[in-house]
């Protein structure tokens, strides 16, 4: 009996390991994560816990911002496993997944046509705090839960948006073209109204968060469309002789009188390439808004009285082109009658101010100048300021 007892027990003990397989080496396999300053096992990094869940290290890492349903919940979440299988991260903590997601959960309204006002209401009670916001002022963005509607215009037009709510709560709006990417923000404040700028077949999202995380409510959304006349904002076209500006987000259309004619949306003599030709002596009037700034001659001593130093321009210019003088006769430029802005004169052989300078005078704003030699010249009317009134110049040729 004895010896039948030693036997099994030398039996037993022999089939026990010695120690566990380096494959189940608990403390190779540990991860430190500087984010909260844990260490963990098993090839996982731990996620904050908001919600105050157990860590218990479930699942694997995923991907797509450290969601297991293939979406993106924002930065920070690379990586990182959720430690509750009923928690995610979003923005680099981990919360309960029964919070909605602004952009996953967007109201679309569809196409709204702008002949009609419409309104849309929303509730923030729910949702987490998934995004941030460029016009917040501090780095991750306003604290609140966001909520957001989605829309499209049936025709180009401005669009204004109205916030009101019976909650007392300081409200931020961000109009996007991505839900997603603060980066499409098209117009980011504070103030609980909007106005831009529509663009038929573009999808917006404007996305509604309180400035605190602790307030969250009801609200609701007024919209209101006024009609393009013009697109793009800030365009020319020719109308005519005539230039035209679309102002206004689209709203107004302003005309301005071109001296000498109107092509390729720019008055004729706005750059050198196609200035206005001068053969006789004539009158010109237009509006200095009509005309850019290109040429500026500070830098050239040649081009004032003095021979000193240059005359500053950093105003719009008229350009004018003399061919055929001959020499000895002479030009008078007068831009000093019934013309309200602070005017220069320059003369050159090319339309340059990088070139030296025939002549040039601001004092005065009257140009006498006996042509040297035979050949084309160019004569530069500069502002001195850039506050652009209608003008009037008067040039002789004798």
């Amino acid at each position: 009996m004895r010896i039948s007892i030693i036997i099994f027990s030398i039996l037993v003990f022999s089939a026990c390991p010695d120690e566990p397989s380096s494959n189940n080496n608990d403390e190779n396999n540990t991860i430190f994560n500087p984010s909260n300053g844990t260490t963990n096992k098993n090839n996982t990094t731990k996620g904050p816990n908001n919600n105050n869940g157990t860590t218990n290290n479930k699942g694997t890492t995923p991907t797509n911002g450290g969601s297991d349903d293939g979406k993106d919940y924002g930065a920070g979440c690379d990586g990182i496993v959720c430690e509750d299988v009923d928690q995610r991260c979003v923005r680099g903590s981990c919360i309960n997944k029964s919070f909605k997601i602004a952009c996953f959960e967007a109201q679309d309204l569809g196409v709204l046509d702008i002949t009609q006002t419409k309104t849309a209401s929303g509730d923030t009670k729910g949702f987490a705090d998934s995004l941030s916001f460029e016009c917040s002022q501090t780095e991750n963005g306003f604290s609140g839960p966001e909520n957001a509607i989605q829309f499209q215009l049936s025709a180009d037009a401005n669009v204004k948006i109205d916030l009101s709510s019976t909650s007392p709560i300081d409200w931020a709006m961000d109009l996007r073209t991505n839900c997603h990417d603060p980066s499409t923000s098209v117009l980011c404040q504070d103030p609980e109204t909007l106005s831009f700028p529509g663009k038929a077949g573009e999808t917006y999202t404007i996305v509604v968060e309180p400035r605190s995380g602790i307030d969250e409510g009801t609200f609701n959304l007024d919209f209101e469309f006024t009609a393009s006349l013009c697109s793009p904002a800030g365009s020319y076209s020719c109308d005519g002789d005539n230039l035209t500006r679309c102002v206004a987000g689209g709203a107004a259309v302003q005309n301005l009188a071109c001296p000498a004619g109107c092509s390729d949306a720019a008055c004729i003599g706005n750059t050198c390439s196609e200035p206005i030709v001068v053969t006789a002596s004539t009158t010109f009037s237009g509006d200095s808004a009509a005309y850019t700034n290109v040429l500026d001659f500070g830098a050239q001593p040649t081009c004032s009285p003095d021979a000193v130093s240059g005359i500053s321009s950093p105003g719009s210019e008229v350009i004018l082109s003399l061919p055929n003088l001959t020499a000895g006769q002479k030009v008078v430029v007068d831009t000093s009658m019934n013309d309200e802005n602070d005017n220069a004169i320059f003369v050159l052989e090319t339309c340059s101010d990088q070139d030296s300078c025939l002549a040039g005078v601001d004092l005065g704003e009257k140009l006498d100048w006996d042509v040297p030699s035979n050949g084309d010249y160019f004569i530069v009317i500069d502002k001195i300021t850039n506050n652009p009134k209608t003008f009037n110049y008067i040039v002789d040729i004798q």
